[in-house]
């Protein structure tokens, strides 16, 4: 039986693939959103901590946060016949599908909930699917991870799909940029530290407090953007009602 590990990036995800026999019962889960924050240059103490502090700012103990990806980064991918990387297409998940191209690319298999929806007959969706929507596992409807055979997609990644995979990930790190999302065409691109600015100015015109800001940012954003985020633009801005 092939000794196989699964990759995943978010927390709903990791239950119901570890908990599952027909998974290999073995799930990690990266606990880090790549999007915000620098990317590391190595896989040391030292840059997890960077790539921690650029994204939690003052809302989180920093040696508290970096626990869990200096975990991650201690596993030893390459004794696995097959690492399995859970995927939808927004930014988040597709730059944790290049850096384990980057980590481990010999072994290196993906499910693609793209595929699934393709390929599954009735998966379910529980959002509203705009203009500016990218499949994540977390949109699947209640249940649909358990119902579903994911495995049916799971494909090897070619050799010259990892390789381009490889160049993306070098990019986005020598780029340096605190802000990867996804541009028009959904290829993952930096974006400049003011991206937001201007939406969050336009809000904060009116005395409102921060967490209120946050909300209105939320709905309003075309981008997938989280609160922690949004708080700490807030704060350097210092736009907040106080």
């Amino acid at each position: 039986m092939a000794k196989i590990i699964n990759i995943v990036q978010y927390l709903w995800d990791f239950g119901p693939i570890a908990q599952n026999p027909k998974y290999g019962k073995s799930a990690v889960w990266f606990a880090h959103d790549l999007q915000f924050g620098k990317l590391p240059r190595d896989f040391s103490k030292k840059e997890i901590a960077r790539m921690k502090g650029c994204y939690y700012g003052k809302y989180e103990n920093i040696e508290r946060a970096q626990k869990p990806l200096t975990t991650f980064f201690s596993n030893d991918f390459h004794s696995y016949d097959e690492v399995v990387v859970w995927h939808g297409d927004d930014a988040n998940s597709l730059q944790l599908l290049y850096l384990m191209s980057y980590i481990t690319p010999n072994n290196l298999y993906e499910v693609s909930l793209e595929d699934a929806m393709n390929s599954i007959e009735g998966l379910r969706l529980d959002v509203h699917q705009d203009k500016n929507w990218h499949y994540d596992f977390g949109n699947l409807a209640c249940g649909e991870m358990e119902r579903c055979d994911f495995f049916s997609v799971k494909k090897k990644i070619p050799k010259e799909v990892i390789e381009c995979y490889q160049e993306k990930w070098k990019s986005l790190v020598d780029a340096n940029s605190n802000y990867r999302l996804n541009g028009e065409n959904g290829d993952v691109i930096p974006y400049p530290d003011d991206f937001m600015d201007d939406e969050l100015k336009a809000i904060f015109k009116e005395p409102v407090s921060k967490f209120i800001g946050v909300g209105k940012m939320l709905i309003r954003s075309k981008w997938n953007l989280c609160d922690r985020i949004i708080l700490k633009r807030i704060d350097e801005l210092n736009l907040a009602y106080r």
